[in-house]
C-alpha cells in the first residue's frame, strides 16, 4: 500500500489545527486530492506532541477524516503513529479503533531534550523515565 504521511509536531501546532475546523476541512479536502493524484491508499497522522487538553478533539479528527475519506473511496486506509508508552495520556485507543485501521508505534524518545536525565532514546528493554 502507499500511505501518504501526514506530520504536525508541537503541542502549539497540535493544539491550533485541532481546535480549527476550517483549517480540518482544508487538510481533508487537500489530502482527498493528493491521495486521487498519487493514486494512494490512505494517510499516516503522525501528529507529535499533543496536549493532553487536545484529546477530544483529535478523537473529532480522525473520526471526520475516516468518514470523508471512506465516503470517496470504501478502502481508503487511515494509519495513526503512537508513542511506545504514551505518558500524556491523549489516546482514547478504544474509540479510535473504531476509525483507525493500524498503529504504528514509535519505539524512541524514551529520553531526549525533554528528559532530567540522560538516557538511551531507543531502549531495547524497558526501564522507567
Amino acid at each position: 500500500d502507499v500511505l501518504l504521511s501526514v506530520t504536525n509536531f508541537g503541542a502549539a501546532n497540535n493544539a491550533a489545527f485541532l481546535s480549527n475546523r476550517e483549517a480540518q476541512a482544508n487538510f481533508i479536502g487537500t489530502l482527498l486530492s493528493l491521495l486521487k493524484e498519487r493514486n494512494a491508499d490512505g494517510v499516516n497522522i503522525d501528529f507529535e506532541a499533543i496536549p493532553r487538553s487536545s484529546s477530544a478533539a483529535l478523537n473529532n479528527f480522525i473520526i471526520d477524516l475516516s468518514g470523508q475519506l471512506r465516503s470517496a473511496r470504501a478502502d481508503y486506509r487511515i494509519t495513526l503513529a503512537l508513542p511506545a508508552i504514551a505518558f500524556d495520556q491523549v489516546y482514547d485507543i478504544e474509540q479510535l479503533n473504531l476509525y483507525v485501521d493500524t498503529y504504528i508505534i514509535m519505539g524512541y524518545e524514551f529520553y531526549g531534550s525533554n528528559s532530567a536525565v540522560a538516557g538511551p532514546v531507543a531502549p531495547l528493554a524497558s526501564g522507567s523515565r
